[in-house]
């Protein structure tokens, strides 16, 4: 099929049917039509839900055979992973066009937003031999954890091995759980954090809050790039925030207690209590530290007067908006324990912050 051949543009359905045919020949598809209709899937007019109303990672292949024919093996990994998991099908199929979109948004060159999206489609064929059931699991235990831990690099050397995608591809993969505060793994990486790499695991974020979508999840996402602002730059932060309103329209806050934010705000007060006696002899619990601080300030959770503030307010959207702030700070606030436990597990002040961090996810 050429694109002088066809005069209206494809239709999703089709497109589907085509990655379908085309994963059997493992043959790359030239069609001017078939990127006409991807590049308008992630325009203004296209919704997530019109993109994946099929529900299928066949879409996503499709984009790879445009250009690349498609290594049989890792063909053959991801069919695996669709039959055997919908949730990590559904997941891996939206989180990568959510990548690919806001690589796009921020101005990346095409073969920029090609590696991402490579990246972010492969990341997870590694469960297809840890157990697919793991990518789901909420609180996983020692043994569970040492095999969630090993994922990224297990994919990225299935991908290596194809000799077919260049480096940018198995770096993305294999550092997309990296944190700039070391409290990723599977290193615990020190120094920058490449662009793909955060693209990836931003899309990854962003596909959580847009499934939820629930009342709630504007202001998480908010507070989300407003705490990990030193980690992101505003390059992937702002097409982020347009594309997450371009999907769930204008947001207005419910009511929230003010007891509960109350609540939250005291046990956040002893958290920076503790951390104002905080010392440590090692270089990356030190630099989890000021990252850990730096997003204290970024977000203005320091102030001595927020209690009060809290109290007085009369705003929904003020009140749901710092509730989020104080939720998204806790959730550094708790991967910095897991650095000093990784680091300095006899620290003096490890028992007295787990504690506060204990209380703090008891409330509510």
């Amino acid at each position: 099929m050429n694109s002088q051949t066809r005069q209206q543009p494809l239709q999703l359905a089709e497109i589907v049917n085509l990655a379908r045919a085309t994963a059997q020949r493992y043959q790359p598809l030239s069609n001017e039509q078939l990127m006409a209709f991807i590049e308008s899937a992630l325009s203004k007019d296209a919704t997530l839900l019109a993109l994946h109303e099929e529900n299928d990672i066949g879409l996503a292949l499709a984009h790879h055979c445009l250009s690349h024919n498609f290594p049989p093996v890792l063909m053959q990994l991801l069919n695996q992973l669709v039959q055997s998991s919908s949730e990590l099908a559904q997941q891996t199929a939206i989180s990568t066009w959510l990548a690919m979109a806001i690589a796009k948004r921020a101005g990346l060159s095409t073969t920029s937003q090609h590696d991402i999206f490579t990246a972010a489609l492969l990341k997870d064929i590694s469960f297809n031999y840890l157990g697919y059931e793991l990518s789901q699991e909420q609180a996983p235990n020692d043994e569970q954890w040492k095999r969630i831990r090993v994922h990224p690099l297990i994919s990225a050397k299935l991908v290596e091995s194809e000799n077919y995608y260049n480096s940018t591809v198995i770096n993305a993969i294999a550092l997309h759980h990296e944190r700039l505060d070391h409290s990723g793994y599977p290193r615990g990486v020190v120094g920058t954090i490449p662009m793909p790499c955060k693209i990836v695991a931003l899309a990854d974020q962003l596909y959580r809050l847009t499934r939820a979508r629930d009342e709630f999840s504007y202001f998480k996402l908010m507070a989300y790039l407003r705490i990990n602002k030193e980690e992101l730059a505003d390059s992937i932060i702002n097409p982020a925030i347009a594309f997450f309103k371009q999907q769930n329209g204008d947001w207005k806050g419910p009511q929230i207690a003010k007891t509960l934010i109350e609540s939250r705000l005291q046990v956040l007060e002893q958290a920076t209590n503790t951390l104002r006696q905080f010392t440590s002899t090692s270089k990356r619990i030190n630099e989890a530290f000021a990252h850990l601080q730096y997003a204290l300030h970024q977000a203005g959770l320091y102030h001595s007067d927020l209690l009060a503030m809290a109290s007085s307010s009369e705003n929904p959207n003020e009140l749901i908006e710092l509730n989020a702030l104080i939720v998204e700070w806790f959730w550094l606030f708790k991967r910095f324990i897991r650095v000093i436990h990784q680091q300095q597990p006899d620290h003096p002040l490890r028992s007295e912050l787990e504690s506060v961090n204990e209380r703090f996810w008891l409330i509510g």
